[in-house]
């Protein structure tokens, strides 16, 4: 991980010059400035320019798993350029350095550009291949080329998307002219609401040959072992759940075996009604794509549920976003024909031999803990929304889940506790006979029709939790950071 350049040492230095007061102070015998005064003051101020970054242009972002994603359409002056002669770069107290990015692209109707087109039915299908209809072995929108393209060619679009992360961003810098000698330079800066604190990097895109590209990535993807890989975490997906992860380990250490999903839907049929409840082995599908890159993961899911006979709910949409501290996993709540109301259970089973403690945060501020460390570890912040903590020897988790607006009127999502495996009241799911902790989400009557998709945001650490961490999890999807985009004065010609 880069290390943060701060200038706030400098300024901290200047104040107290400044506001220290001068001792012995004589009456002037007359108007004017004594020269030794008026030198002083000289010396003073080309100290301050010397400076070579001020607080003000200084890198003071300290929002580690933040990523930067702009659209082509905010980066208007790079737009057709070549991908593959895009730099993006950023400046440590005036030495410039290489960045890590990605550009996801999107076709003319907005459908991702797969690294990795997979788009055949998962493991799943195996036994009973008569489940897959042929239309959802590859569909004509899936494929790994952008159609707005020239051929042989990867064009930055409108609708493709720039990632990086915000930790690596660095000081604003000046001489653009000098130290990026690209043919179109873009300025970015990365605002965070909560504090001010501001980074910068610099968009270039050179019609030669460009500097080396930058090896480093955060991401791994190994197909094989369907295992994802960071420099802090990795997992596996499971090869005959679709809806499932596995084997979640934090710097090597196990810390959970499996996310399970549970859950019951009342279904009708003209005048026949029934509930049916189902697990992750009921959820089929298949992964349509994936995009590979050093920043972010994508990997999209097409699933369905199977109720009973011939009888399953429409083919649904669930993207999965991983990045290197956190991810973005979701979640269905599936009321389309012919359900009427869902309950979805996502749980962990808390083993203590991994997790030591679990933590729930509640509406109100007070915490629910489980586990053998019970000191006091009451929130920093009153938070809107409920979390969840999984703190083990080797690291944390920290979860939250959100609803989405359509649907925030007609269900809830709530953290449950169930230290007996007796499941809850609420929904009436049993849920074993281990300990579990996780997210129930409920509609109610009402509940508009659609393939409703909730995603949870799992924001991982290398250290036991600590005050805070839930606030940081929130401002993944709640206080993202903001932009701003120029061009400097030397491309405007």
């Amino acid at each position: 991980m880069n290390a943060f350049i701060s200038g706030y040492w400098q300024l901290s230095h200047w104040k107290k010059q400044l506001d220290r007061k001068p001792r012995n102070i004589r009456p002037r015998s007359g108007p004017g400035c004594h020269p030794c005064t008026l030198a002083a003051g000289l010396v003073f101020i080309s100290a301050l320019l010397a400076l070579p970054c001020l607080q003000a242009d200084s890198m003071s972002l300290a929002r580690v798993a933040d990523p930067v994603i702009i659209s082509g359409q905010e980066l208007e002056p790079v737009l057709g350029s070549e991908i593959r002669k895009i730099r993006v770069f950023a400046f440590d107290r005036g030495k410039r350095r290489v960045i890590p990015f990605q550009v996801d692209e999107r076709d003319s109707a907005g459908n991702w550009v797969w690294d990795r087109v997979i788009g055949r039915p998962d493991t799943t299908f195996a036994e009973d291949p008569g489940n897959a209809p042929p239309q959802m072995m590859v569909q004509p929108h899936v494929h790994s080329r952008d159609d707005e393209d020239p051929s042989g060619s990867e064009r930055f679009d409108a609708n493709d998307m720039l990632v990086f992360l915000a930790r690596d961003m660095g000081d604003r810098h000046a001489e653009i002219a000098a130290d990026l000698p690209g043919d179109t330079v873009v300025e970015i800066e990365a605002v965070d609401p909560v504090d001010g604190a501001r980074g910068w990097a610099y968009l270039v895109s050179f019609s030669g040959d460009p500097p080396a590209f930058l090896s480093v990535r955060y991401m791994q993807h190994f197909q094989k072992q369907r295992r994802i890989q960071t420099p802090i975490y990795d997992f596996t997906y499971s090869d005959t759940c679709v809806a499932c992860l596995d084997d979640l380990r934090i710097n090597g250490f196990a810390t959970v075996d499996r996310i399970n999903l549970k859950g019951k839907v009342d279904v009708q049929l003209g005048p026949l009604k029934d509930t049916i409840e189902f697990d992750e082995e009921d959820i089929h599908g298949y992964i349509e794509g994936i995009i590979e890159g050093p920043v972010r993961i994508i990997k999209r899911n097409v699933l369905h549920l199977d109720m009973y006979l011939m009888v399953r709910t429409p083919d649904t949409v669930c993207e999965h976003f991983y990045y290197p501290d956190y991810a973005k996993v979701p979640l269905c709540l599936p009321i389309r024909f012919p359900v009427t109301k869902a309950s979805v259970l996502l749980l962990t089973k808390l083993d203590e031999s991994t997790i030591r403690r679990t933590l729930i945060g509640e509406l109100d501020g007070s915490v629910t803990r489980h586990g053998n460390i019970m000191d006091n570890c009451s929130p920093v912040h009153q938070l809107p929304v409920e979390w969840i903590v999984f703190d083990t020897e080797h690291g944390s988790v920290v979860s939250t889940l959100e609803l989405p607006r359509t649907i925030a009127a007609h269900a809830d999502a709530r953290p449950c506790l169930c230290e007996r495996g007796d499941g809850t009241a609420e929904v009436g799911i049993s849920t074993g006979s281990e300990p579990v902790a996780g997210f129930v989400v409920t509609s109610s009557r009402g509940c508009p029709a659609g393939a409703h998709v909730l995603h949870g945001t799992y924001l991982i650490s290398t250290s036991p939790y600590k005050q805070g961490d839930e606030v940081a999890a929130y401002n993944l999807s709640h206080e993202p950071l903001t932009f701003k985009v120029r061009q400097p004065a030397k491309n405007n010609n």
